[in-house]
């Protein structure tokens, strides 16, 4: 039997790093994927039945892959968050000097828009034609106080 409980924590907590990983992915890339974990299924239970043919069950090497994949999980969302902002940022930059689509009062908007007091990952200009608008990256928990942000600065 222990052999068995053991398993299901395993499971369940290798259900809770896919569901994070999901939830990481849904908030970076708005990826939707709810059938990972059903696919996900079949091959724990595989693996289940497949079980006894294992002469032991090392946990501590199959928690520590998981807490890992856990860890590796959240240096990949913090990397792909960097990488966006600064292709964003980029991106700006290129339409300003290299494009030159851009004008004073958005580049001055767009720098607000980057403050650390506003909390913009990333920000840049967007439009059709020749821009007058500009798109940023913030968290949706900190987009109301993005805003407010903005307004206080007087834009």
């Amino acid at each position: 039997m222990y052999g068995a409980e053991t398993w299901r924590t395993t499971k369940t907590t290798i259900k809770k790093v896919q569901v994070f990983i999901n939830s990481c992915l849904r908030e970076i890339f708005n990826i939707h994927w709810p059938d990972t974990i059903i696919y996900f299924y079949p091959l724990t239970h595989y693996f289940y039945l497949h079980l006894n043919l294992v002469n032991h069950f090392y946990l501590r090497d199959r928690a520590e892959h998981v807490y890992s994949e856990a860890e590796r999980v959240f240096k990949f969302y913090n990397i792909c968050k960097k990488i966006f902002r600064d292709l964003m940022n980029q991106s700006q930059l290129s339409c300003a000097n290299l494009y030159q689509c851009s004008c004073r009062e958005l580049d001055k908007l767009i720098s607000v828009c980057r403050l650390v007091i506003s909390g913009a990952f990333g920000s840049r200009l967007t439009g059709a034609g020749w821009g007058g608008c500009t798109v940023s990256l913030v968290k949706k928990s900190n987009a109301e106080q993005f805003i407010r942000s903005i307004r206080l600065m007087n834009f």
